[in-house]
């Protein structure tokens, strides 16, 4: 996560995330082939912004 305030009252932050997930189902434990299967699933890589800006009324 990464934060910066760029005005006295107003944030914006920044934060990544990265997750994989795969649907095979194999019924027993291969270390290799389940960690092959691992890495080469599909990655999906998300980026969130959000800007806070105070108001003075």
């Amino acid at each position: 996560m990464f934060r910066w305030e760029f005005r006295p009252g107003s944030v914006v932050y920044l934060a990544w995330t990265h997750s994989r997930s795969d649907n095979e189902r194999f019924g027993d434990l291969r270390l290799s082939r389940d960690m092959g299967g691992l890495l080469d699933a599909r990655g999906d890589n998300i980026l969130l912004m959000k800007v806070v800006w105070w108001l003075a009324l």
